[in-house]
């Protein structure tokens, strides 16, 4: 359980994230093993990722990377969840989302063994993305063109038009493996 007091925050960019990942690998956790820990040192202009539970393969080693600086090159992170998870949760029905941001986030399920949550709030245009206690961020979704509902019902026109009809007996017996004919 994180402590509610502790409050360090320090900004990482994409490439420092698949450095750290590609150091210090999510393993599965066997029954033998100790849990995975790693400990993180904010400096000035510096922050290290060390190993602190013999990590095997590499056993209390660090890697040290340099500190971006917030004020130059991030919004305030913590500001922007907070102020979506003030918010008032919004239902939808669809939403766009760009693939390759949508995977950036499967890091964060592979790593804390969770599944992705995602949540619509009122008046913002991102999506609040959580995964277990230990992981909050943000996905943008992106803006549609004019034609957006046209296009979406034509494309569920056509796939209504190829799809089965849902009473439809199966093509394929389950049990045997076999097609079905009538």
């Amino acid at each position: 359980m994180n402590d509610a007091n502790d409050t360090d925050t320090v900004d990482i960019g994409r490439d420092q994230v698949a450095k750290i990942l590609s150091v210090f690998k999510a393993r599965k956790k066997k029954a033998d093993e100790p849990e995975a820990q790693v400990q993180i040192e904010i400096g000035d202009n510096y922050v290290t990722v060390s190993d602190v539970s013999g990590i095997p393969g590499i056993d209390g080693e660090s890697l040290v990377l340099p500190r971006l600086t917030s004020a130059e090159n991030y919004p305030d992170i913590a500001r922007l969840i907070a102020r979506a998870r003030s918010r008032e949760p919004r239902p939808v029905s669809g939403i766009y989302v760009s693939a390759g941001y949508l995977a950036d986030f499967r890091p964060a399920a592979r790593v804390y063994g969770q599944p992705l949550f995602l949540e619509s709030r009122a008046s913002i245009d991102q999506l609040l993305v959580s995964c277990g206690e230990s992981f909050l961020g943000l996905l943008p979704t992106v803006p549609v063109g004019k034609n957006a509902s046209a296009d979406l019902a034509a494309w569920s026109d056509g796939w209504d038009a190829r799809l089965p009809h849902p009473s439809a007996e199966p093509r394929v017996d389950l049990a045997t493996g076999t097609g079905v004919h009538t």
